[in-house]
């Protein structure tokens, strides 16, 4: 074979095993292009559905809206090979066998990268397929570690293990907010015990507070009347989380508070479980400013089963986590949420029961003493 010849042929073979090559990695791509995802590959993959059950989703040949090759169906179950924050490589089932194919990532989940949480389960969680209840899909077990990536309403989304790779399920909010350890240490606010003014209460006795009302309502709090303000305090050292929960009314784009408004809830160390509900400021946080209270006349309805004339029902929305020492200054009593005046509406879960008796809070507050 002369020189010529050879070096032709050397090209030739040179781009066939340049091409086999390229069209192994298209096909099984290796790990996800952003780090907050798990390493995902042909084997070790993610299992997840559309957002939509109504839509069924374009598929492409590449990262291009104008080469699709396919639909997906809302009945479909992805198994994803790569993700990022823009496109997903996956298959899907037809009736040739499963078919890969790029959809963007938006079908699939609406959540970014820079807001992804690590957990922890803490108990067995069952989990959806979408932001409902209507198709279970699985479930969490303890010690599983999740992470949190979009959350729809009441319904937060989550990739958690499985059996040869992941799941990316839903799961309602309060299991959540109940089961699930964030691995991110809170911030530590670093401050001095018995701030100035504390006396060893959750609120002081100052001009304006009284007892309003006495133990009610499904968590049997009391409510104690107070001018906005009023500070409020950490009765034990703990991890605090702060919290709104409203509703967005889009006919006049505005968000509303309707149940506790703005609140906080402190995980004493010692196992107690204390809710500051209407609060008017965050002292370790900074409190939403895009919520308006809730006023009969400004919007109509509590509930989330009627949110959806308007938009979207947003309960126990998490702002800050970070721990605090017995005497800390946490906040100050407001009006907000489904409020008939201001107060502070004031609850605590010991051995994991609701105090049933007003008497039960006198060491916590200084007027029923």
């Amino acid at each position: 074979m002369s020189t010529t010849k050879k070096s032709f042929a050397q090209i030739i073979s040179f781009v066939i095993t340049a091409v086999m090559l390229f069209s192994l990695f298209t096909i099984f791509p290796t790990s996800t292009v952003s780090a907050a995802y798990p390493a995902v590959s042909n084997s070790n993959y993610i299992k997840a559905f559309t957002i939509s059950l109504q839509n069924n989703t374009p598929s492409y040949g590449n990262k291009n809206t104008n080469d699709r090759i396919g639909t997906i169906y809302a009945t479909d179950e992805l198994y994803i090979y790569s993700i990022d924050d823009s496109w997903i490589y996956c298959s899907y089932p037809t009736a040739n066998g499963r078919k890969y194919a790029y959809i963007p990532t938006s079908v699939v989940t609406s959540g970014k990268t820079s807001g992804h949480i690590d957990g922890t389960a803490t108990a067995q969680i069952t989990t959806y397929r979408r932001a409902s209840t209507a198709d279970a899909y699985g479930y969490v077990s303890p010690n599983d570690k999740v992470t949190k990536i979009a959350q729809n309403g009441n319904y937060v989304q989550l990739i958690y293990p499985v059996s040869g790779g992941w799941k990316m399920g839903w799961i309602t909010l309060g299991n959540y907010n109940n089961y699930i350890k964030s691995n991110s240490a809170p911030t530590t606010v670093t401050m001095p015990t018995n701030t100035s003014g504390y006396k060893g209460y959750a609120i002081n006795k100052v001009s304006g507070v009284s007892l309003s009302q006495g133990i009610h309502d499904v968590d049997n709090g009391i409510d104690i009347a107070a001018p906005v303000g009023t500070p409020v305090y950490a009765i034990e050292d703990g991890t605090l989380t702060y919290y709104v929960s409203y509703i967005k009314a889009y006919r006049d784009g505005q968000n509303y508070y309707v149940s506790y408004g703005s609140y906080a809830k402190l995980v004493t160390n010692s196992g107690k479980i204390v809710l500051y509900a209407h609060l008017s400021a965050f002292d370790k946080a900074a409190r939403p400013s895009y919520i308006n209270k809730y006023t009969a006349n400004s919007i109509s309805y509590l509930s989330a089963s009627n949110a959806s004339s308007y938009g979207q029902f947003y309960s126990g929305v998490v702002i800050s986590r970070v721990n605090v020492q017995k005497g800390d200054k946490i906040g100050a009593t407001g009006d907000c949420g489904a409020s008939t005046g201001p107060h502070l509406h004031f609850s605590i879960i010991d051995n994991g029961k609701y105090a049933t008796s007003t008497s039960y809070y006198k060491p916590y507050v200084e007027i029923l003493n």
